[in-house]
């Protein structure tokens, strides 16, 4: 039998977040979208017009000056001609997958009412000056500040969501103890030092596990070991070094431990049928981030 821990010990520092994407137009024509799916959490505002989201046989509806925060599943969102939709796609989440609340049920909220998540999202819309299409996937900020500022902005939107959520009775999902030591081996090894290598004895030590019990754990919950798991971070921060940056193939050679460059080399022509420097012409030719097939 499973124990599950109080929401006292939960360790939030798990926790995965990101706004993927915001989008405030003006939609002259009805729309209909396939906009309600399991992978990432939708919110939308009317700013003008309505909004009406069909999920099964249930109908909701939102008009202006209020936000829809659809339950969990799949559903198609219409808009109405000459409506003005906010809307946010973002990602809030334990590490395997599962959401931090269970949405049981789809909200229609007044702004007046509600202030906090109006406020939250003009601080963001503000920042991007009006951007009415703005991806993170295509937004490389101009400065570390501009970057830390989205941070604090998401973070505002995070807290107003989260308050919402617990305010219309949205119980949080808990980890239960047994997740708890891969979900903590894979923060260690995401921020381990790549020119180190690979230890079990330091992995076992931090977290009171012998290296039979952490082993086991972490390979039921991601289907690797933890040694397999670093490799794979060692790789795709090579790949993204060879393709992005400028330095000698040895300097990135060093940057992930390796003794010399033909140690590098064979290592990663292994894993991806050709060498670090085919690799890098290989993928100026493609344009940008190339992964062989049959890659790990």
């Amino acid at each position: 039998m499973k124990w599950i821990m109080p929401p006292s010990r939960l360790n939030f520092s798990l926790l995965e977040t990101k706004l993927i994407w915001v989008q405030n137009r003006l939609l002259e024509k009805s729309r209909k979208t396939n906009a309600v799916t399991v992978e990432d959490i939708p919110a939308w505002f009317v700013r003008q017009g309505r909004l009406v989201l069909s999920m099964g046989h249930e109908r909701s509806e939102a008009r202006a000056g209020h936000w829809m925060l659809p339950r969990q599943g799949h559903g198609w969102v219409h808009t109405m001609p000459d409506s003005k939709i906010l809307s946010f796609r973002f990602r809030l989440r334990w590490p395997n997958g599962q959401e931090v609340y269970r949405r049981r049920q789809t909200l229609v909220l007044p702004t007046r009412k509600w202030p906090e998540l109006s406020q939250a999202a003009n601080a963001i819309l503000r920042q991007f000056r009006g951007d009415p299409m703005w991806s993170a996937d295509q937004w490389t900020p101009s400065s570390c500040s501009e970057f830390f500022q989205l941070q604090s902005n998401f973070q505002r939107w995070l807290v107003a969501y989260g308050r919402t959520m617990e305010a219309h009775g949205m119980t949080q999902t808990l980890m239960d103890e047994a997740a708890t030591p891969a979900l903590e081996t894979r923060k260690i090894l995401m921020e381990w030092d790549l020119t180190r290598p690979f230890s079990r004895k330091i992995l076992s030590q931090h977290l009171g596990l012998s290296i039979p019990a952490l082993a086991r754990r972490f390979t039921t919950y991601y289907g690797i070991t933890p040694r397999a798991f670093l490799e794979q971070r060692k790789l795709e921060w090579a790949r993204l070094r060879l393709t992005q940056g400028r330095e000698r193939i040895k300097v990135i050679a060093a940057e992930l431990g390796f003794l010399n460059l033909a140690q590098f080399s064979n290592w990663f022509r292994l894993r991806n049928q050709l060498s670090p420097r085919e690799y890098r012409s290989f993928t100026k030719e493609k344009g940008g981030f190339f992964k062989p097939p049959f890659s790990n």
